[in-house]
């Protein structure tokens, strides 16, 4: 406990240091004392939530230890002890920093009572271990060391809501008074039994006849051409990726040539010196080598992966390809479709 508030008290006092363009929300300590002022006449009439939404504010604008402990004893009075504990500690903290001796004094005893007033809630989970089980206590989850132990809680109704794969949610209800000490077993509901249903079995379509393959022939207008099994929609990839890969492989050559001959020219104008043609010469031929390395790589991946689909390429049926003649006024030739 004396480490932990060590900490704080280290923490607040370098966000003293802060300076003010650097916070997150400017202070008005004039708007600040003004519903500090208000809220503390509204809490010695009684009016509890109305004086708490104004110290509040007011702690927004600028925090003051006298408005966390006017704060601090609306929560109180209001039954919200957890954060009324919470504002009694930040009191406590700002205190010590400040050398606020009666402030401290007084947030010490305030602390000590109210712990004596909490109550306190055991949520046990019983029954076998069930995959994927949650427990929630006022929608918090409450998993790990959280189970099992008292935790302080405020005075009031809370729900504890416990969920599991595959079985129905349960729901508990409890309700709390000051100093109270309860302890909550929970468990899942029962498990779900859905009935099993047969997938239907869908309808066998009707087999479709497929004529024979025939060889080449040519009957009327049109002729039929019938290919041997190896060629494939993956096998005329592959044939094109190595058409791509060829072409790559004559464009390197090319551009190394190029290189080559940007080289010697450049040469050709650096004896001694090098003129501003001749550098421009040798950029030429260093941009050319990167490009015949380019080339060089991208044709020798495409032809090797064209082999690589053409050798893993499932044999097919008998596909066919057939050849129509088309004639037009500006037009003449062949057209093929087929299967693949």
């Amino acid at each position: 406990m004396r480490l932990s508030r060590s900490l704080i008290c280290c923490l607040l006092a370098l966000s003293t240091f802060v300076p003010r363009w650097a916070q997150a929300e400017p202070i008005d300590s004039s708007a600040a004392r003004e519903l500090l002022k208000q809220g503390y006449a509204l809490k010695q009439d009684g009016k509890y939530a109305e004086a708490l939404e104004r110290l509040v504010e007011s702690l927004r604008l600028d925090s003051q230890i006298k408005t966390l402990i006017n704060i601090a004893d609306c929560e109180e009075s209001l039954g919200m002890l957890s954060q009324a504990q919470k504002h009694w500690i930040l009191a406590r903290d700002q205190a010590s920093l400040q050398g606020a001796q009666p402030q401290l004094a007084e947030a010490e005893k305030r602390l000590a009572a109210l712990e004596t007033r909490m109550p306190r809630l055991v949520v046990n989970r019983i029954g076998p271990a069930i995959e994927g089980i949650e427990i929630h206590r006022d929608g918090v989850l409450l998993e790990g060391v959280a189970l099992g132990v008292a935790l302080p809680t405020d005075p009031g109704k809370h729900e504890v809501l416990v969920t599991a794969l595959g079985h129905a949610e349960r729901r508990y209800t409890i309700d709390l008074v000051e100093k109270d000490s309860r302890v909550l077993d929970v468990a899942p509901g029962p498990a779900n039994s859905l009935p099993i249903v047969a997938a239907p079995v869908p309808p066998k379509a009707p087999a479709v006849s497929q004529p024979a393959p025939t060889d080449t022939t040519i009957a009327g207008p049109t002729a039929g051409i019938s290919h041997s099994s190896i060629w494939n929609a993956q096998r005329v990839i592959a044939v094109g990726a190595a058409g791509l890969g060829v072409i790559g492989l004559g464009l390197a050559e090319y551009s190394w040539s190029h290189a080559n001959s940007q080289h010697d020219e450049a040469r050709a104008t650096c004896n001694p010196n090098c003129t501003e043609e001749g550098r421009q010469k040798q950029a030429d031929a260093v941009s050319s080598v990167h490009l015949t390395s380019a080339m060089l790589i991208a044709g020798s991946v495409l032809i090797a992966g064209s082999a690589v689909l053409w050798f893993t390429a499932p044999e097919s049926g008998s596909p066919t390809v057939g050849l129509a003649p088309i004639a037009g006024p500006s037009e003449a030739g062949l057209s093929a479709a087929g299967t693949f």
